[in-house]
């Protein structure tokens, strides 16, 4: 039997080597990140149905590090990847529909937020500091991003507002 290198152990306990440990601990991290990214790829942004992709790491003052990769404002998560638990801590969508912006957060913990903004024609949103904006917190998901249009969630929001 021909050694590796650096392993000066017993042959007969496998894993007992620092290299099979580290080349273990290696693929333990690659399947994570195919679970991971196999996660990902099932996730669609339910506004223009365009994949996620990461977003600028390095930018501290984000809330998010995925986001619709043909418009970031569209869809965004906060994946927490990096635990041995894989879960989208929260989700957030923001809709435009005539002179409003929906802004809808949804967290794992079954709250959701809504915010209804006024905007002019160039969706910014417009400053009224005497108007605040309709604030809504619900105790439960009341949205399901993954098979969804942007007609169902303007559908589902002025129920919502309707019966609030």
């Amino acid at each position: 039997m021909k050694r590796l290198p650096y392993w000066a152990h017993n042959p007969e306990t496998p894993g007992s080597t620092p290299v099979f440990r580290y080349h273990l601990s290696q693929a333990d991290i690659q399947l994570d990140w195919l679970i991971a990214k196999a996660f990902l790829n099932t996730l669609k942004c339910p506004i223009c149905k365009s994949r996620l992709d990461l977003y600028e790491v390095h930018d501290k003052s984000r809330k998010y590090n995925f986001c619709c990769s043909s418009n970031w404002e569209h869809y965004r998560i906060f994946f927490i990847h990096w635990e041995a638990t894989l879960r989208v801590e929260y989700e957030t969508v923001v809709v435009y529909e005539g002179k409003h912006q929906y802004h809808l957060t949804q967290y794992d913990d079954n709250r959701t937020e809504l915010f209804v903004y006024d905007v002019d024609a160039e969706n910014r949103i417009i400053d009224v500091k005497d108007k605040k904006p309709f604030l809504g917190r619900y105790s439960q998901k009341m949205f399901d991003f993954t098979n969804t249009t942007k007609e169902k969630i303007i559908n589902r929001v002025k129920t919502i507002l309707v019966f609030s």
